[in-house]
């Protein structure tokens, strides 16, 4: 019995630092294809502009994830929170302003796809699916329209220190929301057993809505400093990203379903390896659809072994 108990915390053990094994794996592994090229001053300043709009919605959207769902609309809320702020940064000449009105609108964003959400009796992620093709539509509409800018003078704002502070900061908050408190214990709860949790008192509701509303906050964060750096929307802007914070939290060892193993570390393993992968790839020269293609393949495998891993668990 006891033989039994330290081979399975050994096993959970090793299912913890696996993330961190493959994230050191792959940095040594292109460090030494790149001929040293991968960790050098220039590209770890790359590496940190790439990685920081993945970590950022990460670090929101792993709430959801932990309790067994997704947001699809990430991306079309990204690109819509960068239109809204271009137009309000133009009409006011403030960038403090321009700041509000994106977090305002994917915070809302993020309120409604946790009311529908739970308000919808299907399949959870129909919700955030439908108000993507929303966003996109509104987005792809003004897109037609013309190209939307700022000025040159608030790429001041598109700052490496700044953008590494902002990171910790809400990292800071994220972990203890995640990891102290009810909003993260709850929402794995749910993840874990959602009608267990509801026996126990948690307000399923309340705590769904709660993730869906930080996603969309952190989307804002993420939205600002991208139109601060490209000071431009198209009708293609944030697209795919929903599916690239998927890829990372899954890529960190998150599993689909959510629950009790669920970890905040995820979003940062993830975002780190899937970033480095990426860049690592480019670098070797691979065109960008092998690079797709490779990180689709790395994303399957690990979606399968996830499913076979909760093969077995409570019935939800």
């Amino acid at each position: 019995m006891k033989n039994s108990e330290k081979s399975h915390k050994m096993n959970e053990r090793i299912q913890e630092l696996a993330p961190l094994i493959g994230l050191i794996v792959v940095v040594v592994f292109f460090q030494i294809i790149c001929q040293g090229r991968l960790l050098t001053s220039k590209n770890i300043v790359v590496l940190t502009n790439q990685v920081f709009y993945i970590l950022m919605i990460a670090m929101g959207a792993i709430f959801v994830y932990a309790h067994g769902n997704m947001d699809i609309s990430i991306g079309g809320m990204f690109g819509v929170g960068m239109l809204v702020g271009t137009l309000v940064v133009n009409a006011t000449d403030s960038i403090l302003v321009g700041l509000l009105a994106i977090l305002a609108l994917c915070t809302a964003i993020g309120v409604i796809n946790g009311i529908l959400q739970d308000n919808f009796r299907t399949l959870p992620f129909l919700p955030s699916l439908c108000m993507m093709f929303v966003l996109r539509g509104i987005l792809t509409f003004a897109g037609n329209i013309k190209t939307y800018k700022i000025s040159n003078e608030y790429a001041v704002y598109d700052n490496t220190i700044l953008k590494i502070a902002v990171l910790i900061l809400c990292g800071a908050v994220s972990f203890y929301l995640f990891n102290y408190t009810k909003v993260g214990k709850f929402n794995k709860a749910i993840g874990g057993n959602p009608v267990a949790a509801a026996q126990l008192g948690v307000n399923l509701t309340k705590y769904k809505v709660i993730a869906f509303t930080l996603t969309g906050f952190y989307t804002g964060v993420a939205a600002f400093f991208s139109m601060v750096r490209t000071r431009s929307v198209t009708g293609s802007s944030g697209s795919g990203t929903e599916f690239n914070v998927m890829i990372a939290l899954i890529y960190g060892g998150m599993s689909l379903s959510g629950g009790s193993k669920s970890r905040f570390s995820s979003a940062i393993y993830g975002a780190l390896i899937f970033t480095v992968l990426g860049n690592g790839l480019t670098m070797s020269g691979f065109s960008t659809g092998m690079v797709a293609l490779i990180k689709a393949i790395i994303f399957m495998v690990l979606v399968y072994i996830s499913t076979e891993k909760t093969k077995g668990a409570l019935p939800r």
